[in-house]
């Protein structure tokens, strides 16, 4: 039997999800993208790439998203009433020396 983390165990994440990993990288995605524009290279295909580096990524993903991710990935119980819990019902508000903004939910 394997040993592992319960995502690495249970092939969870996308196999192109390079943050965040045991023994995966930035450096190692650029050797990945270059290696696939090498390949379409020698075959004489053209290549066209669109990069995307979204500040604060996990903010701009829907909580109820997240939440049906996790579900359906098998979290349950305790760990996913923690989870639900973090994520809902969550309200910021920034002070600057007097000054105190109005109050939003965190969706």
């Amino acid at each position: 039997m394997k040993n592992g983390p319960f995502i690495s165990l249970n092939n969870i994440l996308y196999k192109y999800q390079f943050g965040f990993r045991k023994n995966y990288s930035t450096t190692l995605s650029v050797i990945d993208v270059i290696d696939k524009i090498y390949e379409h290279l020698d075959k004489r295909e053209t290549g066209l790439g669109i990069y995307l580096d979204l500040k604060k990524a996990f903010d701009t993903v829907s909580h109820d998203i997240v939440l049906y991710k996790l579900y359906n990935c098998g979290i349950r119980g305790t760990v996913y009433d923690w989870f639900k819990c973090y994520l809902s019902n969550r309200f910021q508000y920034t002070i600057v020396n007097d000054f105190v903004s109005a109050t939003e939910e965190v969706t």
